[in-house]
Formats: structure tokens, C-alpha cells, sequence
């Protein structure tokens, strides 16, 4: 299942959700962090983290690029 990320209204980007689910989870509990923790370092609450690791929702550019910093990791790393 694909789904489109609107980061400007002129940037989309398809995304395999299942991926990028996976990797957000792999990455959080590698730094030990908690979805709460992690929700609350990038601005979001814990059940938008939840939704995000099991696929239900995508995410933006900013978003994307905050859990990046937070988890330490690429874009390449999440998406790829």
C-alpha cells in the first residue's frame, strides 16, 4: 500500500508505509526510547507514533526529518 506525503504543495513523495513503519519502530526501541518519548521530541503524541509504526498514517517532510535527528539516523535509513 502506497500513500502520498505532502511536505509543500508541490513535493510528493511515495512512500511504502509498511517500511517506513518498520524502521521507525527499529530505530525508537534501538535508542530505547518509548513512543511517548519519542512523540513527545518530535511534537506528535503517542498514539500518532503508534499509527505511524503500524502503518495507518504517513508522515511529512518536517516530521520525517525531526524523527531523523531524534532517532539519529537518515531519511534514507526510514524510507529505504
Amino acid at each position: 500500500m502506497k500513500r502520498r506525503i505532502r511536505a509543500a504543495r508541490t513535493i510528493k513523495i511515495q512512500v511504502e508505509l509498511p517500511i517506513l513503519a518498520v524502521r521507525i519502530r527499529q530505530y525508537r526501541e534501538r535508542r530505547l526510547l518509548t513512543q511517548e518519548e519519542l512523540g513527545e521530541a518530535v511534537g506528535l503524541t503517542r498514539v500518532q507514533i503508534s499509527n505511524l509504526e503500524r502503518g495507518r498514517h504517513g508522515t511529512n517532510i518536517k516530521t520525517l526529518m525531526d524523527l531523523c535527528d531524534v532517532l539519529d539516523c537518515t531519511a534514507d535509513d526510514l524510507l529505504y
